[in-house]
């Protein structure tokens, strides 16, 4: 079960603890969910108080992880990309941050929010899914405007998180980084209205990504956003319509099916 999602409310860490939301969870689940997948995102209204993860949040999430994972379950991380960005040494806990150097009115950046997370106990979490299509994203910027090839840039990217990056959270610094066996990596339709908005790259450049890394250095496997998008319109950074292909295009060469 996805906990979050964009306009949202986040986790209350004031009525129970961790531990006491894993046993509330279990119980109305009944058995039905394999896990849990964090999924906090920020709010349009730039006032809400859903627009800040707040540090007992996270830690609400580490407790709940710890129980879930203990309990056997499945826990994963789908941050977007700038909440987990290995291109960042800064930490920040509001979801309203700015890139000076790529669309910067956009007002609804994370910075390495995610982090801590990691830092704390990596080995819970059974995958990091990272959303490459959040608005106007690093990726989006190395595609659509320093002209990266998509293939070239996942794969390179792939590289520097299972290298890790330096964030400094204030009271110190520690190392964050995703082995690739945990690493999956998260698409979507593009944008019809600004291909910088929400970068599309076809199966096709993942598969090549997939194919050049090394085959201990591989990343997991890929997610896209969402399953009912498939089949309908996807748009090309020049603005063309094509059909969206995600499901057979990722099994050519991940082979789940």
């Amino acid at each position: 079960m996805s906990i979050g999602g964009w306009d949202a409310a986040h986790p209350n860490s004031t009525v129970a603890s961790g531990s006491e939301w894993w046993s509330l969870f279990e119980a109305y689940g009944g058995g039905v969910f394999d896990g849990i997948d964090w999924d906090l995102e920020g709010f349009d209204n730039l006032d809400s108080p859903y627009n800040k993860v707040n540090f007992s949040t996270l830690e609400l999430i580490h407790d709940m992880s710890a129980s879930a994972k203990a309990a056997g379950a499945v826990v994963s991380l789908v941050p977007p990309q700038s909440y987990f960005d290995v291109t960042e040494s800064r930490f920040d806990l509001r979801l309203t941050n700015t890139y000076l150097d790529f669309k910067p009115d956009f007002r609804y950046r994370g910075r390495n929010t995610y982090a801590p997370l990691v830092v704390w106990n990596a080995s819970l979490y059974d995958f990091v899914d990272l959303q490459l299509y959040e608005s106007w994203s690093r990726a989006a910027q190395a595609i659509e405007q320093l002209d990266w090839d998509p293939a070239a840039y996942l794969a390179a990217l792939v590289g520097a998180m299972e290298r890790g990056w330096t964030v400094d959270f204030g009271a110190g610094v520690a190392r964050v980084a995703v082995e690739p066996k945990k690493l999956v990596l998260g698409f979507s339709r593009g944008s019809d209205s600004d291909p910088e908005k929400s970068v599309y790259i076809d199966p096709s450049a993942a598969a090549a990504a997939f194919a050049a890394l090394p085959p201990d250095r591989r990343f997991r496997g890929v997610m896209f956003w969402n399953a009912h998008l498939d089949g309908g319109p996807c748009w090309l950074p020049n603005g063309t319509q094509i059909t969206c292909d995600f499901a057979a295009g990722f099994n050519n060469f991940l082979h789940v099916r």
